[in-house]
């Protein structure tokens, strides 16, 4: 799988022809204003700047979170170790189990 353009991205909004139609053109740009995505695929939809910038804002927020998530990780297997002793040492899985098993699968993806 080829690497995905650099962050950070942006938003573009603009009206397609604003002199004859409510028509609007949204794009994902990277940081040189050089297209990612473009579509009129949100026209009609009354969350489609929200969805849009969600888009934008996740994109720009992954590299900084799985840093975390990855800080994190040995907090969250001693915690998991920890809930085990709460319930009276029974190995059964647990909430926090789970979760971390997500969270092991998120950074391995990554990874891959």
């Amino acid at each position: 799988m080829s690497e995905h353009t650099k962050t950070p991205w942006k938003l573009y909004k603009a009206k397609l022809r604003p002199d004859i139609s409510d028509v609007v053109i949204i794009e994902v740009q990277d940081r040189n204003g050089k297209s990612i995505i473009k579509w009129g695929g949100f026209d009609g939809q009354k969350n489609r700047d929200a969805n849009a910038a969600f888009i934008v804002r996740a994109c720009n927020s992954h590299d900084d979170l799985l840093a975390a998530l990855r800080l994190c990780l040995p907090v969250m297997e001693v915690d998991a170790e920890m809930s085990h002793f709460l319930q009276g040492f029974a190995r059964q899985e647990n909430e926090n189990d789970r979760v971390l098993a997500r969270v092991k699968a998120a950074i391995e993806e990554v990874e891959r």
